[in-house]
C-alpha cells in the first residue's frame, strides 16, 4: 500500500466520520420537541449558548435540512471516489465500480445512516447542544457559498 492509498484511507474515514456526524444531527435536531427546546432555552440551560443556538438552528429547519443534506451529500461523494481510485488500483475498472457501489453503500448506510441516526433519536439534546455551534458555522458557510454564487 502506498503513502497516497494511506492517506485515501484515512480520509475515506473522514469522510465516513462527517456522514455520520451529519446524519445525527439530522436527527437530533428534528427529533427535537419544540416545547421541550424552548424550556431549556429559558430554564436549566438558559446560560448555555448551546441551547440558545440549538432554538436559533430549530427555528429555520428547512435551512438547517438543506445544509445537512449538501454536507451529507458531499462526503458521502468523496468517500465512493475515495474508495474507488482505491480498488481501481487492484481490479479492472468495470469491477471496481460494481465493488465499490455495493461496498461503499453498505458501510455508508450502516455506518453513515443507520446507526447514527438510532443515536441521534436516542441522544437528541446532547448532540444537539454538542452539534449547535458546527452546524451554526456550516449554516453560515454555506450562506456565503449561496451568496456568492447568486451573484
Amino acid at each position: 500500500m502506498s503513502n497516497m492509498d494511506v492517506i485515501y484511507v484515512v480520509l475515506f474515514f473522514v469522510c465516513l466520520l462527517f456522514s455520520a456526524f451529519f446524519s445525527s444531527s439530522e436527527t437530533a435536531f428534528i427529533s427535537l420537541q419544540r416545547l421541550r427546546l424552548k424550556h431549556l432555552a429559558r430554564t436549566e440551560h438558559a446560560d448555555s449558548d448551546a441551547a440558545k443556538e440549538v432554538a436559533t438552528i430549530a427555528e429555520k429547519p428547512e435551512r438547517f435540512l438543506a445544509t445537512v443534506l449538501v454536507g451529507n451529500n458531499l462526503v458521502n461523494t468523496a468517500a465512493a471516489a475515495l474508495v474507488t481510485i482505491l480498488v481501481a488500483s487492484v481490479l479492472t475498472e468495470g469491477q471496481a465500480v460494481l465493488v465499490t457501489t455495493i461496498g461503499v453503500t453498505i458501510v455508508l448506510l450502516i455506518f453513515g445512516e443507520v446507526f447514527p441516526k438510532i443515536v441521534g433519536t436516542r441522544y437528541g439534546i446532547r448532540l444537539a447542544m454538542l452539534y449547535a455551534t458546527p452546524i451554526k458555522l456550516l449554516l453560515w458557510v454555506l450562506s456565503q457559498l449561496q451568496r456568492f454564487l447568486s451573484g
